[in-house]
């Protein structure tokens, strides 16, 4: 069998592998079939670094996968869920993704435990490090591993068309791939763009969420207001129903004034309260928009730092 080094550019494959890890946040490194690294490893977590024992390669997982031609996803001694795949050249498994390094479910206080009897750290020490893992479902490790062998296998054969020497004898299937590259590109100019414009709508909805906020906080000081005068001239009231008592006979005409007074500063009062839980919930769902674009932005922010890395990584890769 040929080595990797001899099929592929490393330092290219380097540049790929770091690129991958970075944009899909999950660890991978590739191995000879000894389970020897050949490459740096890319976003290893400390909690793997410091607790991990034994090979970085599952030998037995490795060689499912060289029978299957598919990637294997297992919990491994840490109890981190990984993935190995292989990378097939010619029929040959040439070598193996490692990678994922993520947790299915958090931490469980057992784990911690184990692995802190396990390595003598303090308990403590293991929580805060494990903390920092990623949770990732197996679903997904198995679609990244597909997409990193679909991804090696793409560059093996962009290097084998660039030293054939008639491109006119290129496959059908190589033209629909290329076409298939070229609409990937497109795809994600699209995207970015979408994610800018939907970036500056996000950031128009928190602009008006704030005027709205505002205005709920002017309008919640008229309401104070119109609450006070009413109070106010409740009190009136009462005080001119006392005085219309006092005149007897004479004051009853003024006492039915009095009494439609009070009444109408109750009823004042109650629609001044009305409006003023109407504003609190309204400033309260106006808080909950500025939260959720924040959120929403960041999301967007982050999507858009994937796409400049993938656009890099392609070119660093010579695609389109």
């Amino acid at each position: 069998m040929a080595k990797l080094s001899q099929l592929f550019d490393m330092n290219t494959i380097q540049t790929l592998q770091d690129g991958y890890a970075v944009s899909s946040g999950l660890s991978v490194v590739i191995t000879d079939n000894a389970g020897s690294p050949v490459t740096r490893k890319s976003n290893f977590s400390d909690y793997y670094n410091k607790y991990k024992r034994g090979p970085l390669l599952d030998l037995a997982a490795s060689q499912r996968t060289v029978s299957g031609g598919k990637a294997a996803v297992y919990t491994n001694s840490l109890g981190l869920t990984e993935f190995v795949a292989p990378i097939i050249v010619n029929g040959n498994a040439e070598g193996f993704f490692v990678g994922g390094e993520v947790l299915s479910a958090p931490a469980s206080h057992e784990l911690i435990k184990k692995i802190a009897s396990e390595s003598g750290a303090p308990e403590s020490d293991i929580a805060e490090a494990v903390s920092h893992v990623p949770v990732i479902s197996r679903d997904r490790l198995v679609t990244a591993a597909a997409f990193l062998q679909s991804l090696i296998s793409s560059f093996r054969r962009r290097d084998q068309r660039r030293d054939a020497q008639d491109i006119s004898h290129m496959t059908v299937d190589a033209q629909e791939r290329i076409g298939n590259e070229q609409k990937l590109s497109d795809i994600s100019a699209m995207n970015f763009a979408a994610c800018k414009e939907t970036i500056e709508a996000v950031d128009r909805l928190s602009e008006l969420a704030g005027r709205c906020l505002a205005t709920v906080k002017s309008t919640g000081e008229t309401v104070k207001l119109i609450q006070d005068i009413a109070m106010n001239t409740r009190i009136l009231g009462f005080n001119a129903s006392i005085e219309a008592s006092r005149a007897k006979e004479s004051g009853k005409g003024f006492g039915v004034i009095a009494q439609e007074v009070r009444t109408l500063a109750d009823t004042s009062k109650a629609s001044a309260d009305k409006i003023e839980s109407g504003m609190k919930q309204i400033s309260g769902y106006s808080a909950d928009i500025n939260s959720c674009t924040a959120d929403v932005r960041k999301l967007l922010v982050e999507s858009l730092d994937r796409i400049e890395e993938i656009k890099k990584l392609r070119a660093s890769l010579g695609q389109p």
